[in-house]
């Protein structure tokens, strides 16, 4: 029988990763790829946590383009989850989600009880999360680029999914 399966997406950790490499992301061979390495492949939901510029000054324009961008995702079947974030200057914001995601996914974890969860991070404050869910006999796996995860991240989950070759195979930003 098939293992249930939810993926969450820590976008900015993601998307940053993947800038660093010149690559532009493909979110639905990103979720094909996780399915196919996973050992869970039953997909019940892939949930991606998305900070949002404050609608604020010169902020408007990135915060419409990043509505437009979660429309696209919601478009093509992930959960979205947008965080509202704060200016800082110069021009820019910051909206953390990662308390966002990390008590939506213990929460939907621990109330549907899948076979797997798989976090696409290498943020080292994830590392608590895996742990408890674990104390709940869901397995946990991390997809992030290998070389790059820190050692407590690595040691909480039950496997590693190497995004390395992935990203690799990404088309080059233009």
């Amino acid at each position: 029988m098939p293992g249930s399966l939810y993926i969450f997406v820590d976008d900015s950790n993601l998307v940053g990763l993947c800038r660093q490499k010149n690559k532009n992301l493909d979110w639905i061979r990103l979720r094909d790829f996780i399915v196919d390495k996973s050992e869970g492949n039953n997909l019940k939901e892939m949930i991606i946590y998305v900070g949002m510029p404050p609608m604020i000054g010169s902020l408007t324009e990135k915060r419409e383009g990043k509505e437009r961008y979660a429309h696209w995702l919601r478009s093509q079947g992930f959960l979205v989850i947008t965080h509202n974030g704060s200016p800082t200057p110069p021009d820019t914001f910051t909206a953390n989600v990662d308390i966002l995601m990390a008590l939506s996914c213990f929460e939907i974890s621990t109330r549907n009880h899948p076979d797997v969860v798989v976090l696409v991070t290498s943020d080292g404050d994830f590392a608590p999360l895996p742990l408890f869910l674990r104390n709940y006999g869901i397995k946990t796996e991390i997809a992030a680029m290998e070389n790059i995860i820190g050692t407590s991240l690595k040691d909480s989950v039950n496997r590693v999914i190497d995004l390395e070759p992935f990203i690799d195979s990404l088309d080059d930003l233009n």
